[in-house]
């Protein structure tokens, strides 16, 4: 199994884009919470006798946070790109999407490795989807209501999608294992 200079960049983009983008979501609701900064911010000001209101420290430790989220976007760029080059191999018939492998492959395992790709490409493309639509809510002529309903499918997806990955790293080191064959190397170098 040898995978060309295409593919490898395609899975290395929409890898790096997804861990990236996964980092920036545990930052934000960790190091980077608005909530508990705005309070740390808050104590620092009045011990040092600044006097300053709860909505400016919020406003300020939305700013901090505001700064890091940028990188969420210019990330789910990175990982639109990845995946518009994957449907550019599709359409160029270098290869097929997964779920057409799946429903053509009698053989088990495989079955199982590529009803996992599939999982995976069904919750990337669904998180993908929802994170443009609230990115450009405005540009959309979306409401409020639709925009949360599309944040909570957004947040709710990347449970999916991180137990797909997990099946994909499983599946990954049970076949080194049980193959002695290092796909991991040919998916970096191609041989």
């Amino acid at each position: 199994m040898n995978f060309s200079l295409k593919y490898r960049v395609w899975h290395w983009t929409l890898a790096i884009s997804t861990i990236s983008l996964f980092i920036t979501v545990i930052l934000r609701k960790t190091w980077f919470s608005w909530q508990e900064n705005s309070n740390i911010i808050l104590n620092i000001a009045h011990e040092n006798k600044i006097n300053m209101s709860n909505n400016v420290a919020i406003e300020i430790a939305k700013t901090i946070r505001d700064n890091m989220w940028n990188t969420h976007y210019i990330l789910g760029f990175i990982l639109l790109s990845a995946i518009l080059l994957r449907i550019f191999i599709i359409l160029k018939k270098e290869d097929n999407p997964p779920i057409i492998k799946l429903l053509n492959t009698k053989n088990k395992q495989e079955k199982l490795k590529y009803f996992v790709h599939s999982g995976i490409c069904f919750f990337i493309m669904l998180i993908t989807i929802t994170g443009f639509s609230i990115l450009f809510k405005n540009n959309l002529g979306l409401s409020n209501d639709i925009a949360h309903i599309l944040k909570e499918i957004h947040e709710k997806t990347m449970i999916g999608l991180i137990l797909f990955i997990g099946l994909h790293f499983a599946g990954i080191i049970k076949y080194e294992i049980k193959n002695k064959d290092s796909i991991i190397s040919k998916m970096i170098f191609g041989k």
